[in-house]
């Protein structure tokens, strides 16, 4: 049987459709006013007090029209009291032993050998849960020729649930995983939060190491430019001064050499002899001094560079790593940390 919803019944009211049930079989055309969710028909109100009030139907869930439940609630109703094995059979029993709900023509093919099968209109008048226990009532003993059932009365062995018990434990579960799902979500959502800020986090550190890395190679620039320049300016200058030194003496050997060739060619002898003796004496100044100049500057500026750059780049590069941590991220998202 299909349930209708709200909507769907409301719609009826405006057609020839939206007539009762019953009237309509005695030919008597009035509006329908109730809708028996179980039976699927619509009543008027006269026809609706004596469905709710008949044997067969005083347990019938009976509502207005326009407050019938939507069509979902319908036919999730509907699905709870299908048996699953047989689609046009509804489910009375209840087996304890296996925890099944089962009809009648799987009560009679499949529970025969069960102590505790229960029906659940006995349950439900007793207020007993589902559970797997045993319920002091009657339990059907066997089937007759016709797979009606036949009842026997046993002792309970065990005290099984009340059903407001379970209804109440049940719902104070969904409740509570409910809360769990919400602080799940909640976790997650600040997770996402977090993830999301990370590629900010991360840029925002490599600025922060690039720009200490250039203003410490800026700095370091400066430094070993200025002590660069210090030094050949130093060396420059003891460079000009030997060069100032060694100039003269070199113009007074040229000008030896000048006398030497000049009394050998336009001299005699005694000249000779005379300008030798002078030379020698004057040679022995001009070889001390030329000893004294003797010490060449040697120093020059070498760069020597202590760390191989290969190493400073694969440094720099393995200086940050990104990988995956444990946070407790409302703990982190408080104002107070």
């Amino acid at each position: 049987m299909d349930f209708k919803s709200s909507d769907e019944v409301t719609s009826d009211l405006e057609s020839i459709k939206g007539l009762c049930a019953a009237c309509m079989c005695n030919n008597k055309e009035i509006i329908a006013i109730l809708y028996c969710m179980e039976c699927g028909y619509k009543f008027c109100e006269h026809c609706g007090n004596w469905h709710r009030t008949s044997q067969l139907s005083k347990d019938h869930s009976v509502f207005k029209v326009e407050e019938a439940p939507p069509s979902d609630v319908f036919q999730m109703i509907h699905k709870l009291s299908i048996c699953p094995n047989h689609p046009s059979q509804k489910v009375i029993f209840f087996c304890v032993e296996e925890d099944k709900l089962c009809c009648t023509q799987c009560a009679a093919a499949n529970h025969r050998k069960c102590d505790l099968l229960y029906t659940i209109e006995e349950c439900v008048k007793q207020h007993y849960a589902p559970e797997k226990a045993t319920p002091p009532t009657n339990v059907v003993a066997y089937f007759d020729s016709n797979n009606r059932p036949i009842y026997s009365h046993v002792k309970a062995k065990v005290k099984i649930e009340k059903l407001n018990d379970c209804y109440k434990r049940i719902s104070d579960c969904l409740v509570a995983l409910e809360n769990e799902m919400k602080a799940l979500i909640k976790h997650e959502t600040n997770i996402q939060a977090e993830l999301t800020k990370s590629p900010d986090q991360l840029k925002a550190l490599l600025q922060d190491v690039h720009a200490k890395i250039e203003s410490a190679f800026s700095t370091l620039e400066t430094q070993l430019m200025d002590h660069c320049k210090a030094k050949v300016a130093e060396l420059l200058s003891i460079c000009k001064k030997k060069q100032l030194t060694v100039i003269p003496l070199k113009r007074k050997i040229n000008k030896y050499q000048d006398n030497m060739r000049n009394i050998k060619e336009h001299g005699n002898d005694q000249h000779m002899f005379l300008l030798c003796h002078d030379m020698n004496t004057k040679m022995k100044a001009i070889q001390d001094e030329s000893k004294s100049l003797e010490k060449k500057s040697m120093s020059v500026i070498c760069v020597e560079q202590k760390t191989c750059t290969d190493k400073i780049v694969d440094s720099i590069q393995n200086m940050i790593q990104i990988s995956l941590t444990g946070v407790d991220v409302e703990k982190k998202m408080t104002p107070d940390s």
